[in-house]
């Protein structure tokens, strides 16, 4: 299993991947919509993208509507890979 520390830099570099803004802007606080610009179909190729790089199974919309920014994204992601143990 990868560490908490490895899976938050992983996930802050798919974020910039496929964000439109300068890569460089990118800080916990960054909020999804608002300061990166990630449409919905950045936002679905996001999580599709981090569900298969960790094997976790799918984010129910619940969770996928709470979560605004990259902060609570890389945490979100963290907590569910240390939870299945992967």
């Amino acid at each position: 299993m990868p560490n908490r520390q490895l899976i938050k830099k992983r996930v802050r570099e798919l974020v910039s991947d496929l964000s439109p803004e300068s890569t460089d802007s990118i800080e916990p606080t960054s909020r999804l919509l608002e300061d990166l610009s990630l449409d919905s179909v950045a936002l679905l190729e996001l999580a599709v993208t981090l569900e298969q790089e960790f094997d976790l199974p799918a984010m129910s919309p619940e969770h996928a509507g709470s979560i605004a920014t990259v902060e609570q994204l890389e945490n979100y992601i963290a907590d569910r890979v240390a939870k299945v143990g992967r």
